[in-house]
C-alpha cells in the first residue's frame, strides 16, 4: 500500500512540474511575441514618420512613376 501512495505523489508531483514549466514557457512566449510586436510596431510607426515627414516628394516620385509606366505602356501598343 504505501508503493501505491508513493507512486501516486510521485505521479502528482511529475504532473505538477510539467504544468510549471508549460507556465512559464507560455509566459515567456508571451513576453516575447509582446516585445517582438512592440518592435515591429515602433519600426513600422518610424517608417511612416519618415515617409509622412517626406510626402510631397514621395508624391512626386509616385506620379512621375506612374507616368513613366503610362508612356512605355502607350508607344508599346501601337
Amino acid at each position: 500500500m504505501p508503493y501505491l501512495m508513493i507512486a501516486l505523489m510521485t505521479a502528482l508531483l511529475a504532473a505538477l512540474m510539467v504544468a510549471l514549466v508549460a507556465m512559464l514557457l507560455a509566459v515567456l512566449l508571451a513576453a516575447l511575441l509582446a516585445t517582438l510586436m512592440a518592435s515591429l510596431y515602433q519600426h513600422v510607426m518610424t517608417t511612416t514618420g519618415v515617409l509622412l515627414q517626406y510626402k510631397p516628394a514621395l508624391m512626386l516620385v509616385i506620379l512621375l512613376s506612374l507616368m513613366y509606366i503610362h508612356k512605355t505602356r502607350q508607344n508599346s501598343f501601337p
